[in-house]
């Protein structure tokens, strides 16, 4: 594998018996640019100095791993990283504190984590984050306080996690935000009411708003 420096796309998928994936191999994948590991029943984590090694990377994206149960922190090095997506990692309860290196990142996706309980607070210095979806992580009870400095979010997607008692004060802040999509999070249904809710004024600026499908606009 080392000796593929000048690969750009790499997909994993269907490999029920892959356990680990080589860390000094990977590492000299300097011109790999998209990554997808999917449906690995046994890998249970990703090499640390290897993937931070990706200088060229710009997709990420992980998919149906249920024995993952972290991310290393030498993801802090994507620094050409544009769009990361967790999908459907059951065993995965936490993200690297340094994801909040990844300045160039626009998309973020975490679906399908039961066992995610919070956020780190790097999360909060994307500052070239657009979407964000968060769906299914019903252990997850608050986001990080810092999401005001999200000042290029335009979409922010929250579904099924019930658990989540409120919203950050800093989405008052986030003046690029144009849509907010709640579904299946009954707490955030009521204080969101329009007007009425103990977190309307913090989203009452946003265009355009959907609490269970339900459409409707800001102030």
């Amino acid at each position: 594998m080392g000796r593929l420096i000048s690969l750009q796309e790499l997909k994993i998928w269907d490999c029920p018996k892959l356990g680990s994936l080589p860390d000094q191999g990977m590492g000299r994948l300097i011109s790999l640019q998209r990554l997808h590991i999917s449906h690995c029943p046994k890998l249970a984590s990703l090499p640390d100095q290897g993937m931070g090694r990706f200088i060229s990377l710009q997709e990420l994206q992980i998919w149906d791993c249920p024995k993952l149960g972290s991310l290393p922190e030498g993801m802090g090095n994507l620094k050409s990283l544009q769009l990361l997506s967790i999908w459907d990692c059951p065993n995965l309860a936490s993200l690297p504190e340094g994801i909040g290196n990844l300045t160039l990142l626009q998309k973020l996706s975490i679906e399908g984590c039961p066992n995610l309980a919070s956020l780190p607070e790097g999360l909060c210095s994307l500052s070239s984050l657009q979407e964000l979806k968060i769906w299914y992580c019903p252990k997850l009870g608050s986001l990080p306080e810092g999401m005001g400095n999200l000042k290029s979010l335009q979409l922010l997607l929250i579904g099924d996690c019930p658990n989540l008692a409120s919203l950050p004060e800093g989405l008052r802040c986030l003046l690029s935000l144009k849509r907010l999509i709640i579904d299946g999070c009954p707490i955030l249904k009521q204080r969101c009411q329009k007007e009425t809710g103990e977190d309307w004024s913090k989203i009452a600026h946003i265009p355009n708003i959907s609490i269970d499908k339900g459409w409707f606009s800001g102030d």
